[in-house]
């Protein structure tokens, strides 16, 4: 899998979290302490998520980081 391919799925687990527990993005990105700018360029594969943000993102949607990066089947 390449990078882009890695921030692609990263991207849309992260929405697909989100959208399952009903919680905006914007949201998201004030429960993880993130910036909200920088969540938009992480959930549109512009940005690589560090391990710290992914950490912070699984924290705040109550999942396992591991979960972030797995591709669905």
């Amino acid at each position: 899998m390449s990078p882009q391919e890695l921030r692609q799925v990263v991207a849309e687990n992260i929405r697909a979290a989100a959208e399952r527990r009903g919680v905006s993005l914007n949201s998201l990105a004030d429960f993880a302490g993130l910036s909200r700018a920088g969540l938009h360029f992480i959930v549109t594969g512009k940005k690589a998520a560090t391990l710290d943000s992914l950490a912070q993102i699984a924290e705040a949607l109550d999942v396992e980081p591991a979960d972030l990066l797995r591709p669905t089947l």
